[in-house]
């Protein structure tokens, strides 16, 4: 998939932010330190997790177009 310039800078924002948080919370989640992962999911939705699927979507919808 191939992303507009505007929308490859805001993906990478938003998965950037998520990926580290995502990484630190299963390092925790595998300790047993972390057993609702409601809070996980929520929280990954506030960093703009539907944003980037959107973004993706309309990159593939794009892609499909040619």
């Amino acid at each position: 998939l191939s992303f507009l310039p505007d929308e490859a800078s805001r993906l990478a924002n938003i998965m950037n932010r998520i990926n580290t948080y995502y990484s630190e919370m299963f390092d925790k989640y595998v300790a047993g330190r972390l057993s609702n992962i409601d809070t996980l999911v929520n929280t990954i939705k506030k960093m703009g997790i539907d944003e980037a699927i959107k973004i993706y979507q309309q990159a593939y919808n794009r892609y499909l177009k040619r």
